[in-house]
């Protein structure tokens, strides 16, 4: 399937309440709701209309930080098969001398030519891409590309010296199996309840995962869990969860079997790179007046 093609499968996945536009269309509602991840980007909508110093009426397709006009940014987004040429940028530099905004970006799946690229960069207009993921490059026990998988981090805290030190040792003598983390080779009981280490943490994610996603991380209390391992067993106290964002050549299975999700699109743009996660393409809606909730 063509790159440009790969969005409107995932655009329809993801959000199936939307039947309406072309292609185009679901492109531009992707990178909105990428865009929306930036933390700091202020409000973030899609198909806006801003009036010019002329007076005349551009559609803008991704508005970012819209309710300030001094740090506006405007991203034309192109879903073609070939490199975005030197018209589209040419015309594009036009609405942004009419409107001013902080930042112009042109996001496109395949690049840009070389003539269009020369004048997008003397003018002041940013490259942008976004990427759908390949699936094979998913499936694969192996990936030849870089593959971003959300693994679930966890340092379980202690209050006192002697606790981390228990930990420790129980960890260290646990079954090691490459891939496997030893948290799952290590059990933890509450009352008749037995888990593994893994499992428990593993709960834990699935139960504060908004939290943790909105904050970067998140100390949750363990109440009555113990460890097995020792002579005496190991009360459980705190437990500090984040997510570990992996990025590499060569992502083995089984580590993407621990992966709590695996991105379906990167979003390179502005000097960072925005991952496009399932969970947050599910959970966020573009609303008729374009604005993302």
């Amino acid at each position: 399937m063509p790159e440009h093609e790969k969005f409107d499968a995932i655009h329809n996945k993801h959000q199936p309440d939307f039947t309406g536009g072309d292609r185009g269309t679901r492109y531009e509602r992707l990178a909105t709701l990428a865009f929306q991840s930036l933390a700091a980007t202020g409000a973030v909508r899609h198909n806006r209309h801003i009036i010019g110093d002329s007076g005349a009426e551009h559609q803008i397709d991704v508005l970012l930080n819209s309710d300030e006009p001094g740090q506006r940014i405007i991203v034309e987004c192109k879903a073609l098969s070939e490199p975005v040429g030197l018209g589209v940028v040419r015309n594009f530099k036009g609405v942004m001398d009419d409107t001013n905004p902080a930042h112009a970006l042109i996001l496109t799946t395949v690049g840009f030519t070389d003539e269009a690229r020369k004048y997008a960069d003397y003018h002041g207009i940013a490259p942008g891409f976004l990427r759908a993921i390949p699936e094979d490059h998913i499936n694969q026990a192996s990936v030849s590309i870089g593959v971003h998988v959300a693994m679930p981090q966890a340092g379980v805290d202690f209050s006192s010296e002697e606790s981390v030190r228990r930990y420790t040792a129980i960890l260290a003598g646990a079954p090691v199996t490459d891939g496997v983390p030893p948290e799952a080779s290590v059990y933890v009981r509450n009352g008749d309840e037995r888990i593994t280490l893994f499992e428990l943490i593993r709960q834990l994610m699935e139960e504060h995962d908004a939290e943790v996603r909105r904050d970067g991380a998140k100390t949750v209390a363990i109440g009555d869990w113990t460890l097995e391992g020792d002579a005496d067993q190991l009360r459980l106290e705190r437990v500090d969860l984040s997510y570990k964002l992996d990025w590499g050549t060569s992502v083995e299975e089984d580590r993407l079997n621990f992966a709590t999700e695996i991105a379906e699109l990167i979003l390179e743009a502005l000097g960072t790179r925005i991952i496009g996660w399932p969970s947050d393409l599910r959970r966020r809606i573009i609303k008729e007046t374009g604005e993302v909730r």
